[in-house]
């Protein structure tokens, strides 16, 4: 670290930073494929929409 600057947040804490953006990301994208029939593809690789279903409900 560079003289002067000021650590806000260490390793973990980006880690977990990091780890909850692509969740949320990755829920959004998902979501897609329940609400627009047009992204329904989105659902294939995960399951189905029985799972996206089930997922997006929690």
């Amino acid at each position: 670290m560079k003289k002067g600057m000021i650590k806000v947040s260490d390793g973990f804490e980006r880690i977990v930073h990091w780890c909850m953006a692509i969740s949320c990301l990755i829920l959004m994208i998902s979501g897609l494929g329940m609400m627009f029939h047009a992204f329904n593809f989105l659902g294939i690789p995960v399951g189905g929409l029985k799972t996206l279903k089930l997922i997006h409900n929690f």
